[in-house]
């Protein structure tokens, strides 16, 4: 957590696939899907303090802009023996605009002097357009609840080496025209930094993500997804504007039932 004070900034995210997996293995489709995220960002760091830990909420509005397709052909024998004839099955979209706001109204952090404790709520609200008819409508048509806890653990007395871990647990409400209700999801985000002269960091950054209980509803899907990945980070803190900017790659793997491609994330933080 930042020091107290209020802070303005951004985060943004664009992911780019190529593939999908089922049950592990690569289905035999003509599949791409280009997500681009910016987000205006608002966190308010106090001195206030609940069971010990130091409080903060934060607010996240995010714009979308996504592309989206996804194709197959098959061959059909015609009768009487007059050959094969090539059908193919698509479908696409492309949409921009808001998507669903993330506040976090409550989060505690513990700092002790060889590590910090984190616990907090994010919840996203569906304030952004839905429609089942279009795969890049930039909502997603529910609410979600996510309970987090994290930890940063310091290896030296500097705290120039870190080991972090953060868990969400997500629950989903029922989807808008579609009456499903998506399964939970538990996610991980981890990594292994260094800092170097108080000033940039580098470091090994990764995500793990399970859906941990099954879709529910009319035409719901009985598989549930899972998504790994495992990249790298670099950081710089910029004394004369106080700002912090940071930089992650991440490659994904072993995916099961979703979409597998790569991650790009640029995050900037400065007082107000």
């Amino acid at each position: 957590m930042p020091p107290p004070g209020s802070y303005w900034g951004f985060q943004s995210w664009y992911y780019s696939a190529g593939k999908v997996k089922n049950q592990g293995k690569t289905m035999d489709v003509n599949y791409s899907v280009d997500v681009f995220m910016f987000a205006p960002t608002f966190v308010h760091s106090s001195d206030f303090r609940i069971f010990g830990g130091r409080y903060a909420f934060a607010v996240l509005i995010p714009i979308v802009h996504t592309n989206f397709s996804v194709s197959k052909t098959f061959d059909i024998p015609l009768p009487n023996h007059l050959g094969v004839r090539n059908i193919s099955v698509s479908r696409s979209g492309s949409k921009t605009g808001l998507s669903d706001v993330c506040i976090t109204p409550l989060m505690l952090t513990w700092e002790k002097e060889r590590y910090d404790i984190t616990t907090g709520l994010d919840i996203f609200i569906p304030t952004g357009e839905y429609s089942s008819s279009n795969p890049a409508s930039p909502g997603r048509g529910f609410w979600t609840m996510a309970p987090k806890l994290g930890a940063t653990l310091y290896l030296d007395a500097e705290k120039t080496w870190t080991v972090s871990a953060l868990a969400h647990y997500e629950f989903h409400t029922r989807q808008q025209g579609t009456n499903q209700t998506p399964g939970n999801h538990l996610h991980l985000e981890w990594g292994v930094g260094k800092t170097f002269a108080q000033i940039f960091k580098a470091g090994i950054v990764g995500y793990n993500s399970w859906q941990v209980t099954r879709d529910s509803g009319p035409g719901s899907r009985g598989r549930m997804t899972t998504a790994n990945a495992i990249g790298t980070e670099a950081g710089v803190f910029i004394p004369g504007l106080n700002m912090d900017v940071t930089m992650r790659f991440f490659w994904e793997y072993k995916n099961r039932n979703n979409a597998q491609g790569k991650t790009a994330t640029l995050s900037v933080m400065f007082p107000f």
